[in-house]
């Protein structure tokens, strides 16, 4: 199966739905699965983007 997960957490972001989401995506590749995560650039908790990353498209 091929997973599309949408979040606005995920890591470098260092919160409780950032690391639960990842740890899902590692589960569900461990059981076999592909998975492609779309979220945004990671700007929490100061809403500052992060060095390094741009609000771009990849």
């Amino acid at each position: 199966m091929h997973i599309l997960f949408l979040t606005d957490n995920f890591p470098p972001e260092v919160n409780a739905p950032a690391s639960r989401t990842f740890e899902h995506c590692r589960e569900w590749v461990k059981a076999g699965h592909r998975v492609t995560v779309i979220t945004c650039a990671p700007n929490f908790p100061k809403g500052k983007v992060f060095d390094g990353y741009r609000n771009r498209f990849w």
